[in-house]
């Protein structure tokens, strides 16, 4: 009897050597089915809201503006800028220059002042997070002029027309 040599090899794998983490993007199923069901509309409809600051004692300035909801954000279907034109009350929606917070802070830009690839045209939310921020970034020593106004200032001059005067802060 003549036996060949061979040489064995065993391959297993594990799943906690395979994969490190899951990853899976599920919207509530409740939504899916009616994209107005379950919507939460701030502060109601046809209401209006003006900006605030995160911490209550503390005087609206420059630098600690935002638009506080009082829920979580997960997704925004309108955001809207109410304005006095000629007694008549109207309003423009600015949608389009807000961003989930993790592509504001990777895809816009400190540095370059074009629409849409900067932050001086830009607005976010932290999805899971309440209120919208960055209404106030701006870069005091600026080149361009767009980073000497403040982004919400910019992004109403981009969609009013850039003759458009933001009304002062009262005093």
């Amino acid at each position: 009897v003549y036996v060949l040599p061979y040489i064995k090899k065993t391959v297993s794998q594990l799943i906690d050597s395979y994969a490190s983490y899951l990853d899976s993007n599920a919207e509530n199923l409740v939504n899916q089915l009616d994209k107005y069901s379950g919507v939460i509309i701030e502060p109601y409809k046809g209401g209006a809201k003006t900006v605030r600051t995160d911490v209550s004692y503390v005087r609206i300035e420059e630098n600690n503006i935002i638009i506080a909801t009082q829920q979580p954000i997960y997704s925004v279907e309108k955001l809207e800028y109410l304005y006095a034109s000629d007694g008549v009350l109207k309003s423009v929606d600015i949608k389009e220059y807000l961003s989930e917070n993790s592509i504001y802070s990777t895809q816009l830009s400190s540095y370059t002042e074009q629409y849409p690839y900067s932050k001086a045209y830009g607005l976010f939310y932290t999805q899971g997070a309440p209120n919208i921020g960055g209404l106030n970034f701006k870069v005091d020593s600026a080149a361009f002029a767009s980073f000497k106004e403040y982004a919400i200032v910019n992004i109403l001059k981009q969609v009013l027309g850039s003759d458009y005067q933001v009304p002062p802060l009262p005093v």
